[in-house]
């Protein structure tokens, strides 16, 4: 029984979330909104996108954050009352 609410997802999840004919991106890459474009081919935005659509979440789910690394809300406003 697991203790968080749907799938766990292994660190190279994302690495087949690339432009069209292009290479996957190499296993244990950090992947920062300053180089996603020369790892993925695709730009900041359309990663992003593409990312939350892999692990069935709407686009806009992940963003990136101060450091650019990719962030997204755990405990979003409205989840406690």
């Amino acid at each position: 029984m697991s203790l968080l609410p749907g799938p766990i997802y292994g660190v190279d999840h994302l690495n087949n979330v690339v432009a069209g004919g292009h290479a996957p991106i190499p296993a244990n890459s950090i992947v920062t909104s300053s180089n996603v474009q020369s790892l993925s081919g695709l730009d900041p935005t359309t990663y992003l996108n593409d990312a939350a659509a892999a692990i069935g979440q709407q686009p806009g789910y992940l963003f990136w954050g101060p450091y650019g690394a990719i962030s997204y809300l755990v405990d979003p406003a409205g989840t406690f009352r």
